[in-house]
């Protein structure tokens, strides 16, 4: 056996102590131990598949291995070369001289498992000492070693499961797991292995995630599996977000779907809103996989949409999307009054038309401005002028958009089919929302875009909370009261414009009224305006629901306030709602997801808990739609869970106000519960993603406060509090 240092009956000691224990759960873990005593000895070794079975292992120096694979290759040459085309003969001699490990390192690690305990017990017969000749230097990281380290799959979580390979590196060797010994073979191997390993521990955990939420949100969820377990969709309606578009939101929505860019080889769906304070904010989300088809995914939304008891917001409104036939179902299901076509996609068909035998290429040489003036057209006779400017050269494209009908996309017909759009041509909302504002989410698993979205949600309704209040303040020195900066934004503008207007009155609503370029001096057609019914003839009031320059300058004329003309159905739009907006953002309960080695162990581990297949949704509660001031402040967010409900005791962690302490949740019961308040600055649905303190705080010198970014402060007192729902480790 060459060198040993010693060779008897017994594993191998150095300095009185075991190198290995002497008993172990399974050879799994006995595999470990071996891996990591090897990287210790800074040595190279690896199982002996000729010796090794369903009962047993045996380890082995690569320098032994090596040793054998040479030996058996010289045996073979020579026995075919003294008894060529004689395979019994061949075999004979080969089986006359087995390698009996001259010369090579005599390392030996060998563990047995007994049938009916399945405890692994190391061999007496194992040598834990390398030889003193052996050569082999420098160990490697085995595979399973890295998907077993919490530290490993901590750097997986932090960088992404794409993280480069000199990241890798860093945070194994930080780890101690010697990231320099590792090939990059071996790292990229064991990180393709860990992320489909997350995917599937994540479809598992999806269930329970929607069950939490579900009992401590109003809204509506669902997760759908088929009958072999395979995930097809998950779907998550917020009730607190519909309340807040009902209280103080525009009734305009968009819907757009995106590609998962990660894993997951699926897509999102999001269903995005506008409050009156003008931020975008997500009323819906979805995932399917990638097997379901387009109609499908479109109808499906629509049915749970309606099932929450949410399609009423959609009803009066006005819904921007492409022009998918999957989207006219939605729409029907829905009842969505005006179903409106994104004019960038319906030129970006144009731009990407390559043609078919039954449809030639459409023509592409005309400027984009040709496009947008036909769709901004003021009236029937505009669009017309328009539209003939595209004959000339440009016969096929004027065909197709002839086509099309204007009411879904041109500015005039949507004004006198009764739409307002707030501005709004193209699909821009949904697009923001599935881009630059979900972007980074969409290279995540569902489970954590869930997570991501609710973060987002509760972000923007405690933001806007906070700015109606400020703007409360504020308005009492603006001419017109109780407006948000939006509304005054415009009321100012169209005043100012107003004083240019030539106008004539021709009853006591009504006038015609001429706008005068105040640089140039060209005039603008006649409009006619009629007070009464809230109107004129240059589109603006229509579509933004706010008197135009037009209306404003007639009600001067005629001695009227301005700001009083407002379409009825528009407060929401151009009001404050401080109180409304406060008390419906607590009622949003965000619920976190494990991390990815809480689900790695769960997943390994099949008797941590039982996992629901299918959650059915529940109906969003509409109890406090459309509330008043008084009421609005008198909301509470949903009582928080009790050790009782559970039917378990936990220990209550105790409260110390602004220090208190990060340790971990109670592990005995279902779920642990954090409150995030202004007090409670380590909220994890406050700082999650926090890299920075915002400037509120730099500006008045805070010092020993947690990192987070500006969208949300934990230090300011105007942030309402909301129950942050976590998972504990043995759920």
């Amino acid at each position: 056996m060459g060198d040993m240092s010693a060779a008897g009956t017994a594993p191998t000691v150095e300095g009185g102590a075991s190198l290995l224990p002497t008993t172990f759960t399974s050879l799994i873990d006995f595999g470990h131990a071996v891996d990591k005593l090897a990287l210790s000895q800074n040595k190279n070794v690896s199982v002996d598949p000729k010796a090794s079975g369903s009962r047993g292992r045996v380890y082995r120096c690569k320098h032994w291995i090596a040793a054998r694979k040479k030996h058996t290759m010289t045996v073979e040459k020579a026995a075919k070369e003294k008894y060529p085309g004689d395979e019994d003969r061949q075999a004979d001699l080969i089986s006359r001289n087995p390698f009996k490990g001259e010369g090579a390192c005599g390392f030996r690690a060998q563990a047995t498992m007994n049938r009916k305990s399945r405890v692994v017990t190391l061999s007496k017969q194992s040598v834990l000492i390398h030889s003193a000749t052996c050569p082999v230097a420098g160990g490697n990281v085995k595979g399973k070693m890295l998907r077993a380290d919490p530290g490993f799959l901590a750097c997986l979580e932090t960088h992404g499961q794409k993280a480069k390979l000199k990241t890798i590196v860093g945070e194994a060797s930080k780890a101690g797991l010697g990231g320099d010994a590792a090939t990059p073979a071996t790292l990229y191997r064991t990180q393709r292995a860990v992320r489909k390993e997350m995917s599937e521990a994540y479809n598992l955990e999806l269930p329970r995630f929607f069950s939490n939420f579900l009992e401590s949100n109003k809204g509506f969820a669902k997760v759908h599996v088929d009958g072999d377990g395979t995930f097809q969709y998950a779907f998550m309606a917020f009730g607190a977000v519909h309340d807040a578009i009902v209280a103080a939101g525009r009734p305009v929505f968009s819907t757009d779907f995106g590609h998962f860019k990660g894993d997951f080889q699926g897509l999102n769906a999001t269903g995005m809103g506008q409050l009156g304070c003008g931020r975008l904010i997500p009323l819906w989300c979805a995932v399917f996989a990638s097997s379901n088809e387009d109609s499908y995914m479109w109808e499906t939304c629509a049915r749970h949409i309606k099932d929450g008891g949410m399609d009423n917001v959609y009803q009066d409104a006005v819904h921007y999307r492409d022009r998918h036939a999957g989207a006219e179902r939605f729409e029907t299901i829905l009842r969505v009054n005006w179903g409106m076509f994104c004019a960038a996609h319906i030129l970006r068909n144009i731009r990407e038309h390559r043609g078919t035998t039954a449809t030639p290429t459409l023509e592409k040489g005309f400027h984009d401005n040709m496009f947008w003036r036909l769709q901004g057209s003021r009236s029937p006779d505009e669009y017309a002028v328009h539209l003939t400017a595209f004959n000339t050269k440009f016969p096929k494209t004027m065909a197709y958009l002839q086509a099309i009908d204007p009411k879904r996309w041109v500015r005039y017909a949507q004004i006198e089919d009764g739409a307002s759009t707030y501005g709004w041509r193209t699909n821009n909302m949904g697009e923001i929302g599935q881009g630059s504002w979900l972007g980074d989410l969409r290279k995540t698993h569902p489970l954590k875009f869930f997570e991501g979205v609710q973060i987002k949600a509760f972000s923007v309704l405690t933001e806007a909370a906070r700015d109606n209040a400020k703007w409360r303040v504020q308005s009492q020195q603006q001419p017109v009261q109780n407006m948000n900066p939006h509304g005054i934004n415009f009321y100012n503008e169209r005043c100012a414009a107003a004083a240019k207007c030539t106008v004539q009155p021709t009853g006591d609503m009504s006038g015609l009224v001429r706008f005068v370029e105040p640089g140039s001096g060209a005039a603008h057609p006649q409009r006619v305006v009629q007070l009464d019914k809230k109107t004129c003839k240059c589109l603006e009031y229509d579509e933004m629901m706010f008197p135009c320059k037009c209306a404003i300058a007639l009600a001067i004329k005629l001695g009227r306030p301005p700001n009083l003309f407002v379409r009825d159905n528009a407060h929401e739009s151009y009001s404050i709602r401080d109180a409304e907006l406060t008390g419906i953002a607590k009622t949003l309960n965000v619920v976190l997801a494990p991390s990815g080695k809480e689900l790695l162990d769960r997943a390994r581990n099949p008797a941590a808990a039982a996992v629901v297949e299918e959650v059915v949704g529940k109906p969003h509660s509409l109890a406090n739609v459309g509330l008043d001031e008084e009421a609005a402040s008198a909301i509470k967010a949903p009582p928080k869970r009790t050790e009782e409900s559970h039917g378990n005791s936990r220990r209550k962690r105790k409260s110390s106000g602004k220090g208190q302490s990060r340790g971990k949740a109670a592990s005995t019961g279902r779920t642990s519960t954090r409150t995030f308040t202004a007090a409670n600055a380590r909220s994890a649905a406050a700082v999650q993603e926090a890299r920075q303190t915002c400037k509120k705080c730099r500006s008045e010198g805070r010092t020993d406060i947690e990192p987070h970014k500006s969208s949300i402060c934990p230090y300011d007192s105007t942030v309402p509090d909301i129950e942050v729902i976590m998972l504990s480790d043995d759920e």
